[in-house]
């Protein structure tokens, strides 16, 4: 059996765990949606599990130390993004320190 990680934020069908990442059960009728288990922003890398993607499913942030052009260092909380055919996380909040 399939674990289900929540509804497909493009078509609303269950979206499932493979080799490369999670992606929606409707792929078959065209629906692009997906998430790689590593994720490129910008320079930066990514990594998300199975909660990570519980909670961008849910409409909610996850939490992530990003690097600024600069090379600098700061925290940032990222949210699902989706833009025509592009899916991307995109920073929603900066931590504060």
């Amino acid at each position: 059996m399939t674990e289900i990680f929540g509804k497909c934020p493009i078509c609303g069908h269950e979206v499932n765990k493979g080799y490369k990442g999670w992606y929606c059960s409707n792929y078959v009728n065209g629906c692009y949606f997906s998430l790689n288990k590593n994720m490129r922003r910008f320079n930066d890398i990514i990594k998300l599990n199975d909660e990570d993607v519980r909670n961008l499913l849910k409409g909610k942030s996850i939490k992530r130390t990003l690097t600024s052009g600069n090379g600098k260092r700061y925290g940032g909380y990222l949210i699902l993004e989706i833009k025509n055919t592009y899916v991307n996380l995109k920073v929603n909040n900066l931590v504060k320190r």
